[in-house]
């Protein structure tokens, strides 16, 4: 089965969606023989050196892919294999989805609002003991409170 595929470089991260890519070339391809689609090897006819690619699309299958290695084989042929990209494949699902999120996992949380699913994760007690000078009131004890790093 020949297909088609575009080489590129992504210098995106792999979790961000629309990832900013670079255009390489198109070749027709052929899949190597018992290849997943998910997880695809696949052989291209090529002079120029395609281990300088990380990233590529097959538009036959609609989906993205990262590349895991290139081989050289012989005679200008090519060995690709990668795994699919999930978060740019699915990008146009993605982001037409609309959402409610009942709790989500943020660094900077406000440790003071009620949550109930919310636990202190790391809580530090530190007790001191210091004698004030005079001038406040020799009948009571006063406790001062403070909060922070």
């Amino acid at each position: 089965m020949s297909l088609t595929v575009s080489l590129m470089n992504n210098a995106s991260p792999v979790e961000k969606l629309g990832k900013v890519l670079e255009a390489g070339p198109d070749f027709d391809c052929l899949f190597k023989s018992g290849t997943s689609i998910l997880r695809p090897t696949i052989v291209v006819k090529s002079s120029d050196n395609l281990a300088m690619y990380n990233y590529m699309y097959i538009s036959d299958m609609s989906r993205y892919y990262f590349i895991d290695d290139v081989v050289s084989l012989h005679n200008d042929i090519w060995e690709i294999s990668g795994h699919v990209d999930v978060l740019e494949t699915y990008k146009g699902d993605i982001l037409s989805n609309s959402a409610i999120l009942e709790n989500t996992q943020l660094i900077n949380t406000n440790k003071y609002l009620q949550d109930n699913d919310v636990f202190v994760t790391n809580c530090k007690h530190k007790t001191d003991i210091i004698q004030f000078p005079s001038g406040l009131l020799d009948t009571g004890e006063f406790i001062l409170i403070t909060a922070g790093g």
